[in-house]
């Protein structure tokens, strides 16, 4: 598997590939790991070998990209080197995580190895959100190269059905896309020391009493953030002990500007970047999850939520409805609508019979269809049938 960023390392993209290579292990195959830059945040997957191969230089994908000899010939010396791994490690299958860079990366090993090359979008590699500035597809550059990578690859895998669309306008062949959906190791998380727990919320100025609201992950435009403070006043006038909680490295300075404006900042609270025990114990404490979301491939952390057994709230867009059952494991509101995100909160905070109902089925559920293992199982049916070997 090849990463484009730091490994090991948290995020959704890298909490999948570390998931996934740990279940492969454990169902008795080889994974090795390839990254562009070594990650310390943690230890390597179990079982599992991972390569660093630090860039000589920082570059990052942007829609400058490739446009000097230079950055080419450095792309390429990557290409050599998956390439030289690939064959030492006498690979039967590449999968690339994101067809940019990762799918370029691999592409001399597919070709001179002639090894089959999975490539799997996580969002924006493929997915374009002109408004907030979301996609690689933006660079005329890097959409052309996506159409020649999508059309070479033997299979391009996208984690919703939402994103077919985007995956056919950015070049890929219908009858080489699968939808597999992204999972979680979901026996992490949910348990916790209840003296660190205190701690913890102690510090954030979380009160037994407050109510309170969940947003986890990237403070960016696509997320809709602002969705949430705009929504606040009205909250606040039926649910005054409501505290939002927004969890997630990010540019927040229109947002507590906006929070200001309101006079609604003393509600909210802003941690950045957080740690994996952190993040679970904010999801066990939250009442309320939300990702008001316009543009989103999957949402790992809203599964996490649902796992852990908290009522979760999302747009009526991208992949959501294929994740909640309306009324039944979440609920699911109009997009860019502060109002219905509004109302369906302070619903939720006035019946707390109905958040523990949706919370139980949302838990069942997400262990049921995105338990990490299920989805090893699909990736590994995808795996033989390419390799041509028996499942």
């Amino acid at each position: 598997m090849i990463v484009p960023g730091e490994f090991p390392a948290y995020g959704g993209l890298e909490n999948f590939v570390y998931s996934l290579s740990e279940s492969l292990v454990r169902k008795g195959f080889d994974v090795c790991i390839i990254a562009p830059r070594p990650g310390l945040s943690r230890g390597a997957p179990r079982g599992v070998k991972v390569y660093a191969l630090p860039k000589k230089s920082n570059t990052t994908v942007s829609p400058s990209l490739l446009n000097s000899f230079a950055e080419f010939l450095e792309y390429f010396a990557w290409m050599i080197r998956v390439c030289i791994l690939a064959r030492r490690e006498r690979v039967d299958i590449l999968h690339a995580h994101q067809c940019f860079p990762s799918g370029l990366y691999c592409l001399l090993a597919k070709l001179v190895l002639r090894k089959p090359l999975i490539c799997t979008s996580h969002g924006e590699d493929i997915q374009m959100d002109l408004q907030a500035r979301y996609g690689m597809r933006r660079s005329k550059t890097l959409s052309v190269i996506l159409k020649i990578l999508l059309k070479l690859v033997d299979a391009h895998v996208i984690v919703s059905k939402s994103m077919l669309k985007d995956a056919l306008s950015a070049g890929s062949r219908y009858d080489r896309i699968h939808v597999i959906y992204n999972g979680i190791d979901t026996n992490l998380g949910c348990s916790e020391h209840e003296s660190e727990a205190k701690e913890v919320l102690k510090k954030l100025r979380i009160e037994p009493s407050d109510f309170v609201i969940l947003f986890l992950g990237r403070v960016h435009p696509k997320k809709c953030p602002e969705l949430l403070i705009l929504a606040l006043p009205e909250i606040l006038k039926k649910v005054p002990n409501t505290k939002v909680i927004f969890a997630g490295p990010g540019d927040r300075r229109k947002l507590v500007m906006l929070a200001e404006k309101l006079k609604v900042l003393d509600n909210i609270i802003f941690t950045g970047f957080v740690s994996e025990r952190l993040k679970w114990l904010l999801i066990k404490r939250c009442d309320v999850f939300v990702l008001p979301s316009r543009t989103e491939a999957f949402g790992i952390s809203l599964i996490e939520a649902m796992v852990c057994g908290k009522p979760v709230i999302a747009t009526k867009k991208g992949p959501f409805p294929e994740i909640i059952r309306d009324g039944i494991t979440g609920v699911l509101v109009p997009a860019n609508s502060p109002r219905a995100l509004a109302e369906a909160i302070v619903s939720l905070a006035a019946n707390s019979d109905k958040r523990k109902e949706l919370g139980e089925r949302a838990a069942k559920d997400a262990i049921e269809r995105f338990n990490i293992d299920i989805i090893a199982h699909m990736h590994l049916l995808l795996y033989t049938r390419l390799c041509g070997c028996d499942s």
